[in-house]
């Protein structure tokens, strides 16, 4: 899309000045001019050529044969010559292949022009010193001859004024023929294609800069990226097991209200993080596990909820306590109420857990008893001014041990741990701490807060779950080795 540009060259061959050979030639007494070598001549003359007034003179030159744009290149013409050479190469650039001889041959010609003016100059100039010199030699033969006619040096005073003047004659005649003493040797013509743009060039050039600006900014943006991209950076920044690894899934965004609705990969990332549990944990009983995470939206309440629902679906008694009480989600994702849940039991307002509990169902199947399997879920309740105070008192301990006493597994779902203090107290009455980090978006500072936090207060963290991993990352578990839920329906099991 660049605009093309034509360069013409006209090259001329610029020798020694007749002048300076007049001097020698002649024999002229020329005290003030000190003997000039040839290469004195040529820096001479190339600094001659490059001075605005050559480009000046061939712009005007073109400006009245009405040639715009060629006096426009006239005035950005180059010359160049090599060391000591006294060949010019005159290049004109112009956005037409005309405009551009045109130029070059009009900054020759004005080139051409100034050193014949130049050198008529000189030489009617030494010209003149030839005649003052004649005259003066008259004057003074002139008194000799009235005081002493004669005398011998007459003749000799005679002579010199003779050749004097010859030579002032000489001299007029070298003015009048003057050249320049330059030729063109090739003119300038049009060119047949334009010097630029190159669009070959130009994209290999491009390419080669576009490989390195991309490969610079890949290692910048590494360098300055510190997201962790698999879950075996989460495993490396916590020093702590994975304990399952979540795939990046559109069934999980849509926090469906019925969780064994789930796709079979994702429901086995579950179960594996369901046994995990059961099995890793090294602290005796399992009765309480919360789960936080280091900053929002990587996932922690729906790992809760389908946690809750994995365990509940092998007929164990699951409560899912949604602890936090900041931005409730539960009941608006199971369409329940939230006039009554947990804030209203930890501000008197009910005193016992059933009154608060709500029972969901966790699976189309039956059980042995014929009952439809399903869990227990206490919602966050209707906002509080104090969360805080609420989840660190003693009646959120006193809920806590009933909840333990009545329910095989407690999973409670608490704010990030690096962004509010509300799930640090609760870390203490619990027996498992469970970690979610959402890869490709928590950072190693934040899991490092994170970790930092848990030291300082002995939580019991047993684990990290992977969420948002990938299929190169072992996100996606199973590899087909499971059975589709709607053929479990069509079975009856």
């Amino acid at each position: 899309m660049q605009q093309k540009k034509y360069e013409a060259k006209a090259t001329l061959l610029l020798k020694n000045t007749i002048a300076s050979q007049a001097f020698s030639t002649l024999s002229v007494d020329s005290s003030s001019s000190a003997a000039v070598t040839p290469e004195q001549e040529s820096a001479t003359t190339f600094q001659l050529a490059s001075q605005p007034i050559i480009a000046d003179q061939a712009a005007a030159s073109l400006l009245k044969r009405h040639q715009v744009a060629a006096a426009k290149a006239a005035k950005h013409a180059k010359v160049a010559a090599e060391n000591g050479s006294n060949v010019y190469d005159i290049t004109a650039t112009a956005a037409s292949p005309s405009a551009a001889a045109a130029a070059a041959n009009a900054f020759a010609q004005q080139l051409i022009a100034f050193r014949r003016s130049t050198d008529r100059s000189d030489i009617l100039q030494s010209e003149r010193l030839l005649q003052r010199q004649a005259a003066h030699l008259q004057a003074q033969r002139t008194q000799l001859l009235a005081k002493d006619p004669t005398n011998p040096a007459l003749r000799q005073m005679k002579a010199q004024i003779r050749t004097l003047t010859s030579q002032a004659n000489d001299l007029s005649t070298l003015a009048t023929l003057q050249t320049g003493n330059a030729t063109m040797i090739q003119p300038a013509t049009p060119p047949p294609a334009p010097s630029s743009p190159k669009p070959l060039r130009n994209a290999i050039i491009a390419a080669f800069a576009g490989l390195l600006l991309g490969l610079g900014l890949a290692l910048l943006l590494e360098q300055l990226d510190h997201r962790m991209r698999s879950s075996s950076e989460l495993e490396s920044a916590f020093e702590l097991p994975v304990l399952a690894r979540l795939p990046k899934s559109r069934a999980l965004a849509k926090k469906s209200s019925v969780p064994q609705r789930l796709p079979g990969v994702e429901q086995e990332a579950f179960r594996i993080l369901r046994a995990n549990l059961r099995y890793l944990h090294a602290g005796g009983e399992l009765n309480s596990v919360l789960v936080t995470s280091p900053t929002v939206e990587e996932g922690k309440s729906t790992v809760s909820f389908n946690l809750a629902a994995a365990v509940a679906a092998t007929g164990v008694r699951v409560l899912l306590v949604e602890a936090d009480l900041r931005k409730p989600r539960l009941a608006r994702m199971l369409g329940l109420s939230r006039n009554f849940g947990l804030t209203a039991l930890l501000a008197g307002k009910r005193q016992h857990l059933e009154e608060v509990v709500h029972q969901i169902p966790i699976a189309q199947r039956v059980n042995g008893n014929g009952s439809l399997r399903t869990m227990d879920v206490l919602l966050a309740g209707p906002p509080s001014r104090n969360p805080s105070e609420l989840l660190d008192s003693d009646r959120m301990r006193e809920v806590l041990v009933e909840a333990e006493s009545k329910y095989d597994l407690v999973i409670i779902d608490t704010p990030p741990a690096t962004v509010v203090s509300d799930a640090i107290p609760l870390m203490k009455h619990v027996n498992a701490v469970l970690v979610v980090g959402r890869v490709g978006k928590l950072t190693m500072s934040g899991a490092a807060r994170l970790r930092e936090q848990l030291e300082k207060v002995q939580a019991p963290t047993i684990g990290v779950v992977a969420n948002f991993t990938t299929m190169k990352d072992g996100g996606y578990t199973g590899g087909g080795y499971y059975t589709d839920h709607r053929e479990r329906e069509k079975a009856g099991v």
